[in-house]
């Protein structure tokens, strides 16, 4: 999976789409958000 993000954000970055950058990390931290809750 870390292959897989690496790879994915890489490609972003080459295509320099910040708009997708940006509301992928959004996404990704609202589901670290959310997985901390159910944690505690």
């Amino acid at each position: 999976m870390t292959v897989w993000t690496g790879k994915f954000l890489f490609g972003i970055r080459s295509s320099n789409h910040s708009d997708l950058l940006n509301l992928f990390w959004k996404i990704i931290h609202k589901i670290f958000f959310i997985r901390k809750i159910e944690c505690f």
